[in-house]
């Protein structure tokens, strides 16, 4: 009986389970790769390119942003998802580096996400907060289970001055999962 009730918790995989407890535990994670980005183009600043977001550089993606938009739980008015696909892989945390760089003068003119909506293969919405720091923010978020498609949204902003840019930025998005 002992034994039936294990490999039901476990998922019939004892040995992974571990492996995955250990991981958390320790904190570990590697970076999903490859990740390819794409967005609805009329969302997009010009000269701004979505492969931005996953290069691992410090160029930064910028949409169009509307003062006061605002989503329950998807990607603002005016905004678009940005969908990263992957090999098909258990997501166990996204690390995000909201609004242009640090070293970036206009960072202080331009709105800073403040909440993010995050959808994997296309199912249910979960809406999460964001810092006003450069990052990284670790959001430690599973997927529950092997997803070849990320989608995070702008769902807000931190409110910024009347002078400010009416665009959004995101320097990186950095998905990760436990080591094989």
């Amino acid at each position: 009986m002992a034994l039936i009730l294990a490999g039901v918790v476990t998922g019939g995989n004892p040995g992974r389970s571990f492996k995955d407890g250990w991981y958390w535990l320790t904190k570990q994670y590697v970076a999903v790769t490859p990740v390819v980005a794409a967005v609805d183009p009329t969302a997009v600043v010009q000269g701004s390119d979505p492969a931005r977001l996953v290069d691992g550089t410090v160029k930064e993606f910028t949409m169009n942003w509307a003062p006061g938009s605002v989503a329950a739980c998807g990607p603002a008015p005016g905004t678009s998802w940005m969908t990263l696909s992957i090999t098909s892989t258990r997501v166990r945390r996204i690390v995000v580096y909201p609004g242009l760089d640090r070293e970036n003068p206009k960072r202080a003119m331009q709105p800073l996400p403040k909440s993010i909506a995050i959808s994997f293969d296309g199912g249910p919405c979960r809406l999460l907060g964001l810092s006003t720091s450069p990052g990284p923010v670790d959001i430690d978020i599973d997927s529950g289970e092997a997803v070849s498609q990320v989608r995070v949204g702008i769902a807000e902003a931190y409110p910024v001055g009347q002078d400010a840019e009416q665009a959004i930025s995101i320097t990186e998005i950095v998905l990760k999962k436990y080591p094989d």
